[in-house]
Parts: structure tokens; C-alpha cells; sequence
């Protein structure tokens, strides 16, 4: 592998760690992985993470962002664009795997 190859795919991989490093969005990550085929608004997302609706939306840029979730369908709600989110086709097929590794790691912090 070239050393321009091997730097793009660690920093691909730094950004998905930086995503992954929050709590909220590690909760996130696994609703929406075990729940492939279930669109969630934010509305939804914060009553099921116990968040306010509006700090939520920084954690779910950021997870679209990545591209490990992705809008699902998008609708009109009195004058307002409201978008449902669902695990991305790449999350939802290796959720499983990424669980198997988390649970696998042994981090003595």
C-alpha cells in the first residue's frame, strides 16, 4: 500500500473514531444499527437518548456527516422540512461486526 493510500485510510479512520467518541452518538449508532429498517426523526432520537431536541442535532450532523447515517425521507411539517434518519446501508451490514470488535476490546481507562 502506498504511504498516500495508507495516510488517506488512516485519517478516514481518525474521523470515524472522532464521530465515535461521544457517548450520545455511540447510543445513537447502536439504536439506529439495530434498527435498520426504522426511520427516526429527532423528535424520536431525543426521547429515546433522554436529550433536548436541539443539542441533539449536533450529534446527528455529525453522524450523517460520516455517512453512517443517512435521511431516509424528509417531510412537511407546519411550514418546516422534518427529515427521518436510518442507519446507513454500510451500518446497517457491518453493525454486527462493529459490535463483535467494541466487545472484544479490553480498555483499562
Amino acid at each position: 500500500m502506498t504511504t498516500k493510500r495508507r495516510r488517506a485510510r488512516l485519517a478516514r479512520a481518525a474521523r470515524l473514531f472522532h464521530v465515535l467518541g461521544h457517548d450520545v452518538r455511540i447510543d445513537l449508532v447502536e439504536l439506529m444499527g439495530l434498527t435498520p429498517d426504522v426511520n427516526w426523526t429527532t423528535k424520536d432520537l431525543a426521547e429515546h437518548v433522554v436529550m433536548n431536541q436541539t443539542n441533539l442535532y449536533h450529534h446527528v450532523h455529525l453522524l450523517e456527516e460520516s455517512g453512517l447515517i443517512v435521511v431516509a425521507a424528509t417531510r412537511r411539517v407546519n411550514g418546516i422540512i422534518e427529515k427521518q434518519y436510518c442507519a446507513s446501508p454500510q451500518l446497517a451490514k457491518g453493525y454486527a461486526a462493529l459490535l463483535d470488535a467494541i466487545r472484544r476490546v479490553d480498555v483499562n481507562v
